[in-house]
């Protein structure tokens, strides 16, 4: 193992005085011939996509179960909203509990999201909400960072959410 200095000259006069350092390493002839023979048994991807654990009341504590223009909580990890276009939706669902069309989703308007955490978002469920029918909360955000946001954004959908007036 060895301390050298992080540099892209082509000659010695080249060589910056000052320079970033990293340590680095020639490998032993038993370290390389060991690592000839390693395989890959499984990938696991950190894909930091949201996850929704609860949906429920906050005045009532009930889960799955939300009132027209009441507070409500989703509880879960990696939920905060990122960029404007991030958001809360309720999308209704048919009988076999498959989402409707997106384009029919109801999105929670950004000044009724009253906490917006990783772990917890808080809001108002929307009072145009038709209490005969079952939602289910998709939350979308591209959140990375206070100032870093992914491209694409990241879905998680909850189980069903009945609504009472």
């Amino acid at each position: 193992m060895y301390i050298a200095m992080e540099v892209s000259a082509k000659s010695k006069t080249e060589v910056p005085q000052n320079g970033k350092f990293k340590v680095r390493f020639s490998p032993t002839k038993l370290t390389s011939s060991s690592l000839q023979n390693l395989s890959i048994d499984k990938i696991v991807y950190n894909d930091k996509s949201p996850e929704i654990d609860s949906v429920a009341d906050i005045s009532t504590e009930e889960e799955n179960v939300l009132s027209l223009g009441a507070p409500a909580k989703i509880t879960g990890a990696n939920l905060k909203l990122g960029s404007e276009e991030s958001g809360i939706y309720f999308a209704a669902i048919s009988s076999d509990e498959k989402l409707e069309d997106s384009s029919t989703w109801t999105r929670i308007d950004d000044s009724k999201v009253f906490r917006n955490k990783p772990a917890e978002l808080n809001f108002f469920v929307p009072q145009t909400l038709d209490s005969s029918k079952e939602y289910k909360v998709v939350i979308k955000t591209n959140y990375i960072s206070a100032s870093v946001t992914r491209k694409e954004f990241l879905e998680s959908v909850s189980s069903a959410v009945k609504i009472k007036e």
